[in-house]
């Protein structure tokens, strides 16, 4: 059997919920130099605290093939080890072959080193590539550094990709500047898609506006969701 059809039956059985067949299947995959079957087994090796088998699988795939992916995820384990430097490694040679969300990790590695210059360079260049995450933290960088038209921007491009997060700090931003109406309709975009704090937001405007049929229902929605986010963490 091939490590193609190992790799497919793998996640099959996993999606059915036996994980220990499928971690049989997607090593033997794995073993037989299958990207795939390594990025998927190397999440449930992390998930049952078996970090080092983890990293020595995503090492062998880095060595069997080029695969910037599996260098992101190599980078994931060690930045949660502790390796710092190990991990903007292998974050590095991800993003310089164009893995988007290793830009991102760059991104809050220089962030939390306090280096905003190299933070923001990262960030921008996870944008370009695609990753959504990377509007919300270049949005928050800037507005930290008070350069405000600029995050407002970058919320605005974030919020028109469909990110609930650039939604609700568009809306914050609109609002501070009196323009309620669009504030609201950021609100009510980022309710609508689950969004709490949106909801919230979104109450506490139409409550002040007058609309309080309005403004108790989206307060009941908002105390519905977080129950239920309770619920589903417990």
């Amino acid at each position: 059997m091939t490590g193609a059809v190992h790799y497919v039956l793998g996640v099959i059985v996993l999606e059915a919920g036996r994980p220990a067949e499928a971690e049989t299947r997607l090593r033997r995959a794995a073993e037989a130099g299958n990207v795939g079957a390594a990025r998927v087994l190397g999440p449930l090796l992390y998930d049952s605290g078996r970090i080092a088998e983890a990293e020595a699988l995503y090492r062998r795939a880095i060595e069997n093939a080029e695969a910037p992916e599996v260098m992101n995820d190599l980078g994931f384990v060690l930045h949660h080890s502790g390796r710092t430097e190990e991990a903007e490694h292998w974050w590095t040679r991800a993003a310089d072959a164009g893995i988007a969300v290793a830009m991102f990790n760059l991104g809050g590695l220089a962030e939390a080193a306090g280096s905003p210059e190299t933070a923001e360079r990262w960030y921008r260049q996870a944008c370009q590539a695609g990753d959504k995450d990377a509007f919300l933290n270049l949005g928050v960088l800037l507005n930290k550094a008070g350069r405000t038209r600029e995050a407002e921007q970058w919320y605005r491009r974030g919020a028109e990709a469909g990110e609930t997060a650039c939604m609700v700090n568009l809306g914050s931003a609109m609002a501070r500047a009196g323009i309620e109406d669009e504030a609201e309709r950021w609100w009510k975009r980022a309710a609508e898609a689950g969004d709490v704090k949106a909801m919230l937001n979104l109450s506490k405007m139409l409550r002040r506006s007058g609309r309080r049929g309005g403004a108790a229902w989206w307060r009941q929605r908002a105390a519905e969701a977080a129950e239920k986010a309770e619920t589903d963490q417990s």
